[in-house]
């Protein structure tokens, strides 16, 4: 392959690294979301977790897992985000490996 053809190869893949990256991501954060849903659910109102700025996820992930001790939303949302991140991995190095630079 000629080395534009590699470069234009290397952009697309690239981008679709990147692209799963954010979905992956998102997936993960909606997976954490019906995980505050479903405990709020069941808490008494002083004892619910903020829908913004909460700092406490720790406490929240446990208390899900006392609520709903066969719940696997907790696990996808971990595993949804672990291949995100390798997901941006692999994008930095395609972006390394094929030489993509916009200065050349």
């Amino acid at each position: 392959m000629e080395t534009a053809q590699m470069m234009i190869v290397g952009w697309i893949v690239c981008a679709l690294l990147l692209i799963a990256y954010f979905s992956f991501v998102i997936w993960g954060l909606i997976c954490g979301m019906d995980v505050l849903t479903q405990v709020n659910a069941r808490l008494p109102r002083e004892k619910q977790f903020p829908l913004i700025g909460n700092h406490r996820t720790w406490e929240l992930w446990r208390q899900y897992k006392i609520l709903y001790p066969d719940g696997r939303l907790h696990r996808q949302s971990v595993q949804f985000s672990i291949v995100g991140f390798l997901c941006l991995l692999a994008a930095f190095f395609t972006f390394h490996w094929f030489h993509l630079s916009i200065h050349r």
